[in-house]
């Protein structure tokens, strides 16, 4: 097993939940990361090279002054913005060019004092816009340095950037204790000692101050740190005061976990291996790596110049002759390249050092999986229909978008609508209910977190369950509807879905109980693109209500990939984390790892629940697979106390109207004769009976432009804000999106009244 087993994103830089995953790995198998100033291209590929050959994980990182390099030394910085243009350019730079080493990069920013923050906020402004754009920050973490400022200022500010951060998920690293020496502009050769040493008590107080707004920082002691290389007995480190800050924290907050922080080691240049050992035992992820390798650099183009000297010292004679040119040795990529080299050898040795080298194996399953897969490509598909499959392969290879512009092959075209894919959410309405029979808020989250799990298997598994493999929907058109109820021990629970979008195509539904007093609204878009896979990001939310209790829950939705497309038998794995947080004051955190590295089983997840905050405070943890069965225990591995079985919980039936009965924009009527030609087989009445609705829907569209009105919906509403997202969503850094999803939907009572006033 290594770590690129536990990433979404196995190669190129690595953002949100991968970071905090790759720390974690880190962590549990005892190694950091060597973080490397990089300051151009140069070396950049020198140290992705380095990291590349020794199978590692790597950091390159910008300081100000490195960024402002990167912009060009000629430009202007009085209000730092070679700094954001450098920095900007830098970062699309090392994203374009770090995948093709095969490697998982963190893309970080150093440092940043108070009086370099107009540079910190230049570059978040870019994060942001790419993050609008693209889904992620330009940048995987920051860091923030205030330990020159009071403590009290320095948590206080920190905390404000974690909260910009944190929408993102982005990382965010910070400094407490001086580190000693001088970097980019910023000296401290002359602080008074003691200050190099952080107190335990601040360690607390800035996890106090962060952990509620994301577990995604960092904290870089001071344990004697210094910036530089001085003379052996001038630099007293101690690295055995971070197992006493881990420690203190750990009691404090009552954690199970023996490090609860993760620490940052700066002024790594000049420290023995057994520095290094001690730190990164006492839960060290980061290295920073600096001077040891400016000074390797220069090291390589030196000894060049010097061994050189006659073929360089004019372009043509050398001591081969008076005539001889001398380009192939004054040619900046053959002096340039050798300092490469020498940067290259001294990271080799820091990665061996911090026992990164080799950090990248996977495991022997991943291996042996990816081998039958290319020796059955293709294997699931009928064999009248692999070229087509084949062609479909090759379209989707630079795909990105909604789902719904794919043409897939026959073979898997459901005649199902995407609407009726709300249903899932409620197939067993006892679950659905129980929540509002308990008066504890505690167990009650807990109902609620297990509810939502028994969907998923339904959701995401029920096509391939029952077709042997996933199948595509069919495109909803703007307005239509999907209408039911369930009717069994519960009572009655009823279903309205309606596309209350087409570009971006949105679903929006509400399912209700009125006679236990339960309610779930909610609404998705989706966005896809292709890396070898079809992988999905699901845009919105859910919100499960009990007005009895006053008490509203906010449900994120899980991003998902199409795993199997080679071989014809695609299937949904659901990739990252979800949460569901509640205005009572919990919090659930569901983690999917897909085929569990450890069990090897497919479809396999961890849920904990938790107070809002206080995620290391773990009540309940339920373990398991979505898709088959899962075990509830008390703390993080206490008593059983509950578990479930999906595939012996049988759905309650939907019922619906007759098709005679239905209106002309539900669902089923809508579409039943596309649907009755894909059971045919006969995709040419398939698509011309497509076409029809394809045709009708692009008139109205038409005719709406010209009168300058919009299609009104019948059961939803676009609203401006919401406050429980205002409340809830920053929790758990949920960021709305509405431009995504053509704005935030919500269920209208009066509209529903009005319709089925209709109907009576």
């Amino acid at each position: 097993m290594g770590c690129q087993d536990v990433l979404t994103r196995k190669t190129g830089v690595i953002v949100g939940d991968d970071v905090l995953k790759l720390f974690n790995y880190a962590q549990e198998h005892n190694f950091a990361i060597p973080a490397i100033n990089v300051t151009s291209s140069s070396t950049v590929v020198a140290a992705l090279e380095a990291a590349r050959d020794q199978k590692a994980p790597i950091i390159l990182q910008m300081s100000q002054g490195g960024a402002a390099y990167f912009a060009g030394k000629g430009v202007a910085n009085g209000k730092q913005e070679a700094s954001i243009a450098g920095g900007i350019a830098g970062a699309h730079y090392i994203r374009a060019v770090a995948p093709a080493y095969g490697i998982p990069v963190i893309l970080h920013t150093d440092h940043c004092a108070k009086k370099l923050l107009p540079w910190l906020d230049g570059l978040l402004d870019a994060d942001e816009a790419y993050f609008k754009e693209k889904g992620e920050p330009l940048f995987s973490s920051h860091m923030i340095d205030l330990s020159e400022e009071e403590v009290d200022y320095n948590i206080k500010t920190t905390a404000e950037y974690l909260k910009r951060a944190a929408p993102m998920k982005q990382w965010l690293e910070m400094e407490i204790g001086i580190t000693g020496g001088e970097e980019d502009g910023v000296n401290n050769e002359d602080v008074d000692n003691n200050s190099l040493y952080t107190q335990p008590e601040d360690i607390l107080a800035i996890y106090q101050a962060l952990s509620p707004i994301s577990p995604f920082f960092s904290i870089a002691a001071g344990f004697g740190n210094v910036h530089g290389v001085y003379k052996p007995g001038n630099v007293k480190l101690h690295p055995e005061l971070l197992g006493k800050h881990q420690k203190y924290v750990k009691d404090a907050i009552g954690a199970k976990e023996d490090k609860p922080v993760f620490l940052v080691f700066h002024g790594g240049s000049g420290s023995a291996k057994k520095e290094f050992t001690d730190a990164i035992s006492y839960g060290v992820v980061k290295v920073n790596l600096d001077t040891d390798l400016q000074y390797a650099y220069l090291t390589g183009i030196r000894d060049y110049v010097l061994a050189k000297k006659d073929y360089i010292m004019q372009q043509v004679g050398n001591p081969d002759g008076d005539d001889k040119p001398n380009k192939k040795y004054f040619d900046p990529r053959v002096w340039v390249r050798e300092g490469e080299k020498t940067m290259s050898a001294r990271l080799t040795e820091g990665l061996k050092d911090f026992n990164t080298s080799n950090q990248l194996t996977q495991s022997s399953e991943a291996v042996h999986h990816r081998i039958a897969m290319t020796e059955s490509e293709g294997g699931g598909v009928p064999q009248g229909q692999k070229q087509g499959w084949s062609s479909f392969i090759k379209s989707i290879a630079n795909f990105s978008g909604d789902l719904s512009s794919l043409t897939a092959p026959p073979f898997i075209l459901s005649s199902t609508s995407l609407t009726e894919f709300s249903s899932y959410w409620a197939e067993h309405p006892s679950i659905f209910v129980a929540p509002a029979a308990e008066k504890d808020p505690q167990k009650r989250a807990l109902l609620v977190l297990k509810w939502f799990l028994s969907t998923l298997k339904q959701q995401y598994a029920s096509r391939s369950d029952k077709y042997g493999n996933e199948k595509k929907p069919l495109n909803p058109f703007l307005g239509e509807l999907f209408l039911g109820k369930w009717v069994d021990a519960a009572g009655t629970t009823e279903l309205v879905s309606e596309q209350v979008s087409h570009h971006p195509p949105v679903t929006a539904y509400s399912i209700y109980n009125k006679e236990k007093g339960v309610q779930l609204q909610g609404y998705n878009a989706q966005k896809a693109s292709f890396a070898r896979t079809i992988n999905v990001k699901q845009i919105g939310h859910a919100v499960y209500s009990i007005p009895a209790f006053d008490e509203t829950y906010l449900i994120t939705l899980p991003n998902l990939h199409i795993e199997g497309l080679v071989f014809g038998a695609p299937f949904v794995e659901l990739n990252d984390k979800t949460y569901i947080t509640s205005s009572s004051g919990f919090t659930a955190k569901i983690d999917y790892s897909g085929r569990g590295w450890v069990s090897g089983k497919k479809n396999s997840f961890t849920a904990t629940l938790y107070p809002t905050g206080k995620e290391s405070s773990i009540l309940y943890t339920i373990t398991g697979q979505w898709n088959k069965t899962f075990e509830v225990r008390e703390g993080k591995k206490g008593a059983v106390i509950d578990d479930y079985d999906a595939e012996a919980s049988a759905p309650t039936p939907l019922t619906i109207a007759p098709l005679e009965q239905q209106d002309p924009m539900e669902s089923r009527r809508a579409w039943s004769k596309v649907a009755a030609g894909i059971a045919a087989g006969d995709m040419d009445a398939t698509g011309v009976e497509k076409s029809k609705i394809e045709n009708e829907q692009r008139a109205l569209r038409a005719k709406e432009k010209e009168d300058g009105s919009e299609w009104s919906r019948r059961y939803f509403t676009r609203v401006e804000s919401d406050k429980l997202l205002e409340a809830l969503a920053p929790k758990i850094g949920l960021l709305v999106e509405d431009d995504k999803t053509g704005g935030i939907w919500r269920f209208d009572e009066k509209k529903a009244t009005a319709e089925a006033g209709k109907k009576n």
